[in-house]
């Protein structure tokens, strides 16, 4: 059977055969996960997940990266995103490649407007 997860990035490829681990949830149920058979061919575009730019589990009222401006301050969130460059390009041949490639330059941008805003002060 081929599946396709709405939430996950390990089997949002249409090959898995069952969840993995992230997609049950603690009652073992696993809503997210979609036999493709029961679907059509493929899911639209506005539900595939962004784990680069918008994380489903970084989803709230606000995004998560402007609520820890406002808690912590740009500062640290500056060096928040420098560590995070750092870590994704680290682990991409050893995790998960292209996407944290991705998230390394997401958070060089992130970083990069940080340091401009500080540069208007």
């Amino acid at each position: 059977m081929r599946a396709i997860c709405l939430n996950c990035q390990f089997c949002k490829q249409g090959t898995a055969a069952e969840p993995c681990r992230r997609c049950i949830n603690l009652s073992g149920k696993y809503d997210c996960f979609i036999p493709l058979e029961n679907t059509e061919e493929s899911i639209p575009i506005e539900k595939a997940p962004d784990n680069v730019n918008h994380p489903f589990h970084y989803q709230g009222k606000y995004e998560c990266i402007d609520e820890m401006i406002a808690l912590f301050g740009v500062d640290a969130v500056r060096h928040f995103c420098m560590c995070n460059v750092y870590k994704y390009r680290f682990r991409a041949s050893r995790k998960n490649g292209p996407e944290d490639i991705e998230k390394a330059e997401w958070y060089m941008g992130k970083l990069m407007e940080l340091n401009q805003e500080v540069k208007e002060r």
